[in-house]
């Protein structure tokens, strides 16, 4: 059975302190509280997430039990297909988070957030297999994929323009703010460029 990433499900860095880790904690038990449901439905699954969060939350405030999950994590590297997904989580996190703080940012299109999540799933694959043996989870393997996967998914769309035509603005802005978002706070942030 496969060990899940409690970073991943709180979405911060294998990296961060327990001052982040309840920061973040707390924002998500803000957005997943079931009384913030309407129906029943929705109230069992946001309770579910939230049970989901809560472990995550108290395994890494926990120093004893976050090394055990640590050393976990190192014994036994999540499946492909698992990697995949955790790192498009990464990647809608980091670009709800630039959203977030960019509300009023103009010529923001829906067609540009969906452009942003297919390029990364497309180049999900070929960023993990390059970090594969280079990069280990606790080092951040999952957040440096993500901003491989959305370095290559804005230059795949460059190069795909027509000559001398540049991405828009705004375009260009959402997808680099969003893959230095998803590295934002580890050690890799200063050691990452921009193609």
């Amino acid at each position: 059975m496969a060990v899940e990433n409690y970073y991943s499900v709180l979405g911060v860095a294998p990296s961060a302190d327990r001052t982040g880790i309840r920061r973040q904690y707390r924002r998500l038990a803000r957005v997943l509280h079931p009384d913030r449901r309407a129906n029943a439905l929705q109230k069992a699954r946001a309770t579910a997430a939230m049970a989901r969060v809560s472990l995550a939350y108290s395994t890494l405030q926990d120093p004893e039990r976050r090394a055990q999950h640590d050393q976990a994590l190192l014994v036994e590297p999540p499946p492909v297909k698992e990697q995949r997904s955790e790192v498009l989580v990464h990647v809608t996190a980091a670009l709800t988070e630039v959203l977030g703080k960019n509300p009023d940012l103009p010529g923001i299109e829906q067609a540009f957030v969906t452009r942003i999540l297919q390029g990364a799933v497309e180049h999900i694959p070929r960023a993990l297999k390059m970090l594969q043996g280079n990069v280990s989870l606790l080092d951040g393997e999952l957040e440096v994929a993500a901003f491989m996967a959305l370095a290559k998914a804005f230059t795949s769309f460059a190069e795909s323009l027509p000559d001398g035509q540049a991405p828009e603005e705004a375009y260009a802005f959402l997808i680099r703010a969003t893959a230095f978002e998803c590295v934002r706070g580890m050690a890799w942030e200063s050691r990452l460029s921009w193609p």
